[in-house]
């Protein structure tokens, strides 16, 4: 039974709509820190989930059609709907006072990840909607969290997680070792657009071939070409390897031509022919120094726009958690100013998972953020005023300010081995599989 959300009146029916949403940055940084501690991991469904939300105010609706009912009778919702705008927002807020009945804190950092620190236990609940993802001590702490939620709403234990938003997780606890793919959602999105039986192909785009608004092509179908970019962008959540050319692909969604269809198929080939690659987790001990942030750009990559790109690339003791490529929001006047740019995107990230990992019990030391651009480090920590450099926006310099604080140190590394190029440019496949060596 669905509700017919769309008629409800804003300030009548109901006041607020967001409901956090589960990041998948925190999902794998979870995951990371159970295969750091050998943590036991299950998995639970909600049947009905947002049934289990009462209402704040009485809402009525029409019996729904075929059901024998009385001329212009309405009936009263007794608890929350799928279909109604509040909802998911209902039902967060009420797991969420479960968990903390049961001793959970709530991290101020991600509102879906709930932690219980103590002698005893070491337990982590990541919520996405109307699943649980559990990291305890032990299997009992896991299937006792569960069994009590289970006392408040309707839930099911489904044991070690295999499969969770189209997500494929093999976990060796005793190995200290993850892997995570997407191998089903790839099948699928093969299926779906017609490649079944394409070609193969081991490299996801050509290096050679420049992306613009204007391939000197013909026209292609909206719909199908949006279609296919959305797949793919959700295909990134495990393949950091296609990130760039999908992103650059997603720049022609109201102006696609053949040309930008046939890099998304060619994609798309790529995808099927590596279907089984995965993220690998096989996390190192380093404390203190648990994260990582590497960090590049590529000056005036942009052919319509003369636009650099940034990018980054996050590890926690040795696993890739989080990565991001985009297209800088204005034209730098040069490749130390692009780095520049790049250098504060990856501190917003850096930043958030320091404080993440210090609600979980994570100490940290000054953070290094890894560049290969020499110019860009003497920038920031000379606080050089140069013809060429003294109109950077203000913004841009608070990067100084967390050094200064020793949130983040500044370490020179070489292109060869900076794990951020991959997130700046398409890169040939031996240079792509030497980047990303022992993390696919």
């Amino acid at each position: 039974l669905v509700a017919r959300g769309f008629q409800a009146k804003a300030g009548i029916d109901y006041k607020e709509t967001f409901a956090p949403v589960a990041a998948a940055t925190s999902i794998r940084l979870l995951l990371s820190i159970a295969t750091l501690r050998k943590l036991f991991l299950a998995s639970a469904d909600f049947v009905a989930a947002f049934q289990n939300a009462d209402l704040p105010n009485v809402i009525y609706f029409r019996p729904p059609p075929g059901l024998q009912s009385k001329k212009d009778e309405v009936w009263a919702l007794q608890a929350a709907l799928y279909g109604l705008p509040n909802s998911p927002l209902l039902w967060a807020e009420a797991l969420k006072n479960a968990l903390l009945h049961f001793g959970f804190v709530q991290t101020n950092a991600d509102p879906c990840l709930f932690y219980q620190i103590n002698d005893h236990a070491y337990t982590l609940v990541r919520v996405v909607v109307d699943d649980l993802i559990v990291a305890a001590k032990t299997k009992e702490q896991a299937d006792k969290l569960i069994s009590d939620i289970g006392r408040f709403y309707k839930v099911k234990n489904l044991g070690v997680p295999k499969y969770i938003i189209g997500i494929h997780i093999n976990y060796d606890r005793s190995r200290q070792s993850l892997h995570l793919n997407q191998q089903l959602y790839i099948e699928n999105l093969v299926a779906k657009f017609g490649q079944s039986n394409a070609k193969s192909t081991r490299k996801p785009a050509d290096c050679n071939v420049k992306l613009e608004k204007d391939m000197g092509s013909s026209a292609f179908d909206e719909a199908v070409y949006r279609s296919l970019i959305g797949s793919l962008i959700y295909a990134t959540i495990t393949r950091p390897d296609v990130a760039v050319i999908i992103s650059q692909l997603s720049r022609y969604l109201a102006c696609p031509q053949k040309a930008h269809w046939k890099a998304a198929i060619k994609v798309l080939r790529y995808l099927k022919t590596t279907k089984c690659k995965s993220l690998v987790y096989q996390p190192t001990e380093q404390p203190g120094k648990e994260l990582k942030v590497y960090t590049d750009s590529t000056w005036n990559s942009d052919k319509d726009t003369s636009r650099s790109r940034s990018g980054y690339a996050i590890t926690f003791c040795n696993c890739l958690i989080s990565w991001k490529t985009k297209l800088q929001p204005m034209v730098t006047l040069s490749s130390t100013e692009a780095e520049y740019v790049a250098l504060n995107e990856s501190a917003k990230e850096g930043l958030w998972l320091r404080r993440l990992l210090s609600e979980l019990q994570y100490k940290q030391d000054p953070t290094p953020i890894m560049i290969d651009n020499q110019s860009t480090m003497c920038l920031v920590k000379h606080k050089m005023l140069k013809p060429r450099t003294k109109h950077i926006a203000m913004r841009y310099h608070w990067i100084r300010e967390l050094l200064a604080d020793k949130e983040f140190e500044l370490l020179y590394i070489s292109t060869d081995n900076n794990l951020a190029d991959l997130l700046t440019k398409v890169l040939g496949q031996s240079k792509a599989s030497k980047l990303l060596c022992n993390l696919m």
